[in-house]
């Protein structure tokens, strides 16, 4: 904000409050002895100090200046917000008014295809065809050269028979030759009978030669089954076990307090709480690779006094146990340990920092070095303006720190700790991701459904889970690409986009 001074108009730096209760720039004043005054008309002494200073007009600059830095960041944020906005709805708009040609393209696209695979199909008989015909023919071949090898034989066969019946016509007359006669009969008689039988083998080449053709009716999948999936409906794939080893030797000693955390590159963080030979609660913590189905393992040498906690963020676990804060190395590398007082409720590790949150309601915020930063109370003002006093879990994305209680989502601003709004939530929901575009995925784990929420709440997208039953504990994860994967406590299962891998 700037007041211009009414005598030189120009931009008041240092208001100066005259005799007469009018105010003036300090430039406008001389600098001793009698000033005529712009306003009254009557001189006013000047003292050697100067008249004084406006500071309520000075003040009101200051609050404006922080008022308008305030508005101006916010105004920025706006602008900016409205033109990303506007860029991603262009694109929605953009695709929404090709959404039907897409569905024309991609149908046109598939009868294309089933015409190229008729088309192929068809070629690939015809082939088949011309194959078959061939070797037919190759056959006919055979069949006519070996009959034709056997004419010599006919012939001489021919000659036999035609001086038998000739000479046969003679028999009355030359009585001497009847008994040769017959001889020769019979013999003609069984050569001609053994020649017609080798005439047959003979004609086709001694070969048999037969197609036996396929009378069954093409299937409706002879070119390709047509596979629907709903896309309503996320269902996990069974293939791997992880079978059991000496590492696991703990588990099978009714473990509590069961622990999971997604860490990057396909691998699952699984802690518990067992009970040792004297009874005393330990713990045991594992890192299990979903590609080569390898296993890290720690046991901790240390009795479990109170809660169990621990997260994950890429390639870090924390886990706290017996007062002490510890960080490990995807590998189960102790970074660093540190002392902390108190019993603890939650622990949640993000990109920056890491929150403990106590019984009593104070959550000490660490950075990722495990650094005590601060400590804050709900409805403190010193780190967050409106912290919520009650809270069971928390998240975070690019813009907003957002904290659970039973029954609602408390999301508050990053910049300015402003409470942007609440999400009513059901008791058995849990939220598995916030992502950076401001959607949070809920898990439903009683109905096994999947809902993703605007921040007002308001659901635009569900999914259910297939092959899982009303009173089976589970918990929902997502890997590093986005895909969900699914523990099931009751099988003590991971499932895993290409596999279930069961700790047995």
């Amino acid at each position: 904000m700037r007041v211009k001074c009414p005598k030189c108009n120009k931009n008041i730096d240092l208001p100066r409050v005259l005799p007469c209760g009018e105010t003036i720039c300090s430039k406008c004043i001389t600098s001793s002895g009698l000033f005529e005054c712009f306003f009254c008309k009557f001189n006013h002494q000047v003292p050697k100090e100067g008249f004084p200073l406006n500071k309520i007009l000075l003040k009101s600059f200051d609050l404006f200046k922080n008022c308008l830095e305030k508005n101006c960041n916010d105004y920025n944020e706006l602008v900016d917000g409205l033109n990303d906005l506007e860029k991603k709805f262009e694109n929605f708009k953009n695709a929404h008014e090709k959404s039907e040609m897409d569905v024309i393209e991609k149908c046109q696209g598939l009868i294309n295809e089933i015409d190229l695979t008729s088309e192929q199909k068809i070629k690939e008989i015809n082939t088949i065809r011309f194959e078959l015909i061939d070797k037919v023919n190759e056959y006919k071949k055979s069949c006519l050269s070996s009959l034709k090898s056997y004419e010599p034989l006919f012939n001489n066969l021919k000659s036999d028979v035609n001086n038998l019946l000739t000479s046969s016509k003679d028999i009355l007359i030359q009585k001497e030759k009847l008994s040769e006669d017959l001889k020769s009969l019979q013999n003609l008689n069984s050569k001609v009978t053994l020649s017609s039988n080798l005439l047959e083998r003979i004609k086709f080449d001694f070969k048999s030669f037969k197609i036996i053709f396929n009378r069954i009716k093409l299937s409706q999948d002879f070119l390709g089954p047509i596979i629907v999936r709903d896309l309503r409906v996320l269902k996990f794939e069974q293939s791997n076990k992880f079978q059991n080893s000496e590492k696991f030797k703990h588990f099978s000693s009714q473990p509590s307090q069961i622990q999971i955390g997604r860490l990057c590159n396909q691998r699952l963080a699984f802690g518990y709480v067992y009970k040792s030979n004297f009874n005393m609660e330990k713990i045991s913590i594992h890192v299990i690779n979903s590609l080569d189905l390898s296993c890290k393992t720690i046991d901790i040498n240390q009795k479990c006094t109170d809660n169990f906690l621990m997260s994950t963020y890429k390639d870090s676990l924390y886990y706290y146990n017996n007062s002490y804060l510890n960080k490990y190395s995807s590998e189960l590398n102790l970074i660093k340990s540190i002392e902390v007082y108190g019993d603890k409720k939650w622990l949640v590790a993000t990109e920056k920092l890491v929150f403990l949150y106590t019984n009593c309601g104070k959550l000490n915020i660490h950075d990722t070095d495990l650094n005590l930063m601060t400590t804050t109370v709900g409805n403190c003002q010193y780190f967050w303006i409106n912290l919520p006093i009650f809270i069971t879990n928390m998240w975070e994305n690019e813009k907003f720190y957002i904290f659970r209680n039973n029954s609602s989502l408390t999301l508050l601003n990053k910049t300015n700790g402003v409470k942007y709004g609440e999400i009513k939530l059901k008791i058995n929901d849990d939220v598995i991701k916030v992502t950076k575009e401001n959607w949070i995925i809920i898990f439903d784990n009683e109905k096994f459904k999947i809902s993703y929420l605007s921040l007002n709440g308001e659901i635009l997208d569900e999914l259910s889970l297939d092959g899982f039953q009303k009173g089976q504990k589970c918990r929902l994860l997502m890997d590093e690409s986005d895909n969900f994967e699914l523990f099931d406590f009751n099988e003590n299962t991971w499932y895993t986009k290409t596999a279930a891998i069961k700790i047995v």
